[in-house]
């Protein structure tokens, strides 16, 4: 009768948020949606929202970050460090944009940006369908900014703020549903570790709508992700024996 939509996201891939966003626009009209932003509701995470009658945020939730950003690894310098030399023969112009085992030439970059822009374009005229703005009017907000919460109901980027289950009761009367006491179920995926592939790989995505996706990733796991690096290639232990030897760190007794 009602959907109450619980976002704490602090973004991810464009194309992915724009069909979660598609979906979600699909049940809103057949019933009441409520989108609760809670911690943090950042760049894709918003855009997901945005397929929400009503936004609703907590106080100092982290709210906003409209934009797009893109980039990869490069590695080329610890390759060379390790002694390892990449061959890349491509068909085209931008086919190796995403390899690690270089930077970007001037026609990548400038390709890359044009595509940035684009879909910086397209998150804006979102957000201005769903708010009731014009695009210049989301643009002097966008560019990456955050807000808190209650910043974010000043600026017309949420409706209202509360807490969570008050924005539970309220979706209950939506759904014209007694206000009484209820019991929560929250359901989602199990937390997975960090894999250092999908952090680089994820990283070279060219369109990307996140808030500091890295580093919101990488909180807390710093040692989940140093044991990755050794969980994830049969050669970890040869890696840093050459590492070591290349930089002359071992000793007579160990060669």
């Amino acid at each position: 009768k009602a959907v109450l939509l619980y976002v704490n996201s602090p973004g991810g891939a464009a194309i992915a948020s724009e069909q979660i966003l598609e979906a979600v626009q699909r049940v809103a009209r057949k019933k009441p949606v409520l989108a609760y932003m809670d911690r943090v509701c950042a760049s894709a995470g918003y855009m997901v929202a945005l397929g929400a009658k009503e936004l609703w945020s907590a106080p100092h939730a982290v709210v906003g970050s409209i934009g797009v950003f893109a980039g990869k690894f490069d590695t080329s310098g610890l390759m060379n460090m390790l002694g390892i030399h990449k061959t890349l023969i491509t068909r085209g112009a931008n086919a190796g944009l995403l390899s690690f085992s270089r930077g970007f030439t001037d026609g990548e970059r400038a390709a890359l940006e044009a595509d940035i822009e684009e879909m910086y374009q397209s998150f804006l005229g979102h957000v201005a369908k769903a708010r009731g703005r014009t695009k210049e009017e989301i643009h002097a907000l966008a560019e990456g900014r955050v807000y808190s919460g209650l910043r974010a109901k000043d600026v017309g980027l949420v409706d209202r703020i509360g807490g969570f289950e008050e924005a539970c009761r309220y979706a209950l009367s939506l759904a014209k549903v007694a206000p009484g006491d209820f019991e929560l179920k929250t359901y989602g995926a199990a937390e997975r570790r960090m894999s250092v592939l999908r952090l680089l790989t994820g990283a070279a995505q060219p369109q990307t709508y996140s808030l500091c996706s890295v580093s919101w990733n990488l909180a807390g796991q710093e040692q989940e992700v140093l044991a990755s690096l050794a969980d994830e290639t049969r050669w970890g232990a040869w890696l840093r024996d050459l590492s070591r030897e290349t930089r002359g760190e071992v000793g007579e007794n160990e060669r």
